[in-house]
């Protein structure tokens, strides 16, 4: 399927693109439906180290985010890419070390802003949102908690302003 640039574009990154990136891309697709833009925002998921592409997300992330009706049906891993860095608006880390990494394989053409995740959070006591692959329920359930509070505050503080100002967004439209 082509890419199409939409008004906005929105890439996340952890290490393997199983757990912590998709959910973030989940999460972020369940507020713009939210909201009446999902048609107008690209979001995708990508990992630095994907060992097996194509693996579909860790069954623990999807049980989370099935526990808020969010349903992953076309998520894959795949490895971040050099075209990704002009083509996507923002493209977010869940830890310092993935953007440190995205910072380093940037390239000169890159439009992308690159962040972190919890960079987004309101009072963030937590800077990065930990790996919970090697974990239990209770990590991957932590995981998505911080992911919803940086996923929050990327909507209030750019996403919405972003859509607002190229007209795809009026305040009485928030869902």
């Amino acid at each position: 399927m082509p890419f199409t640039k939409p008004a906005f574009a929105v890439l996340f990154v952890c290490t393997a693109n199983i757990c912590r990136s998709p959910m973030a891309q989940g999460l972020l697709a369940q507020r713009t439906a939210e909201l009446g833009v999902g048609r107008h925002v690209h979001i995708d998921s990508a990992g630095v180290r994907v060992g097996m592409p194509g693996q579909r997300p860790d069954p623990r992330a999807l049980v989370q985010l099935m526990n808020l009706d969010i349903k992953l049906k076309r998520c894959r891993s795949r490895a971040v890419e050099s075209r990704d860095f002009s083509r996507f608006d923002y493209i977010i880390g869940m830890n310092t070390r993935h953007v440190a990494w995205l910072r380093e394989h940037a390239g000169e053409n890159s439009r992308a802003r690159l962040a972190s995740i919890m960079e987004f959070a309101a009072n963030p006591d937590d800077i990065e949102v930990p790996d919970p692959y090697y974990g239990n329920v209770a990590d991957f359930a932590r995981a998505l908690a911080l992911l919803q509070r940086g996923i929050d505050g990327f909507v209030a503080d750019v996403l919405e302003p972003e859509l607002q100002s190229q007209g795809f967004l009026q305040l009485g439209n928030k869902g």
